[in-house]
């Protein structure tokens, strides 16, 4: 800025009516960009973006002020209320690893191991054990437990399916619990680790639409990969490459407008599309 020599600041001409600015430096570019966006919730050292995924609780070679927080990734967006969400989990610390698995129906998440108003379906590997549990921002409680066979060498898919009240979980596509919950109505997905290190790829979201195109569900993102977009010590942002599919907004039976994206930004009609990691 500059200052007149009578004390008063130059703003200089007016811009023409219409004219494009660019945004200021360290903003996000919204220019186009239909990537879903999470954000990462934890110390800085136990996040690396790895191909077509994420990993969480990484151990640092040479730690510098290091704390553990349960390392979280969630959507900036809410997920539709009723959906299907599932991920694919590598872990890395062999038969004693700890609960990795998914966030959903996520609101107001800080760092911190319970700092969020969400559900958890985990898997882990130490205790052989498939597990649902519910977080109010202080404390943790189980609601459901079930024993599950858990091959550390290879991945593992975990599954929720959410509608209404009623919730599934799936272990490599073999349903482990179902339980009803009325606590939680909405919120965002996420993946996340509790004091071990796993690595999260291939994460599916739809919604689940009415009964009468059941069989008709909508891919809304696919892949778990992508570009960091700043680094905080608290809080890192990262744009996840995505597949939008969005050919149907309306229930041909009932006329009722379907589920909406929860923030993915699928534009109307798209075709499938890979956006691969860029630096």
């Amino acid at each position: 800025m500059q200052i007149g020599d009578d004390g008063r600041p130059v703003f200089g001409s007016p811009l023409t009516p219409g004219q494009t600015l660019e945004l200021p430096s360290g903003e996000p570019d919204a220019g186009g960009n239909t990537q879903p966006v999470m954000s990462y919730y934890g110390h800085h050292q136990y996040f690396e973006q790895v191909t077509d995924g994420c990993r969480l609780g990484r151990r640092p070679e040479s730690p510098v002020n290091d704390y553990r927080s349960g390392e979280k990734l969630v959507f900036d967006t809410r997920a539709p209320d009723d959906f299907e969400a599932s991920v694919r989990i590598e872990f890395h610390d062999g038969p004693q690893s700890r609960d990795a698995g998914l966030l959903f129906r996520c609101s107001g998440p800080a760092v911190g191991y319970d700092a969020q108003r969400a559900l958890l379906a985990g898997l882990i590997p130490q205790t052989g054990l498939v597990i649902l549990g519910r977080m109010d921002g202080q404390s943790w409680r189980e609601l459901a437990r079930a024993e599950t066979k858990i091959d550390v060498s290879q991945p593992q898919r975990l599954t929720v399916r959410m509608q209404g009240n009623e919730l599934r979980v799936f272990h490599n596509e073999r349903s482990a619990i179902t339980f009803r919950d009325g606590h939680l109505a909405h919120g965002a997905v996420g993946v996340r680790v509790v004091d071990t290190d796993a690595t999260f790829r291939d994460l599916q979201i739809r919604p689940l639409p009415c009964p009468a195109i059941a069989a008709d569900h909508q891919t809304l993102h696919t892949g778990l990969c992508g570009r960091l977009r700043s680094k905080r010590h608290f809080q890192s942002r990262s744009v996840l490459g995505s597949r939008h599919r969005s050919d149907r907004s309306f229930c041909k039976s009932t006329g009722e407008r379907l589920p909406p994206c929860g923030g993915f930004r699928c534009p109307a009609r798209s075709s499938s599309t890979n956006v691969s990691m860029s630096a």
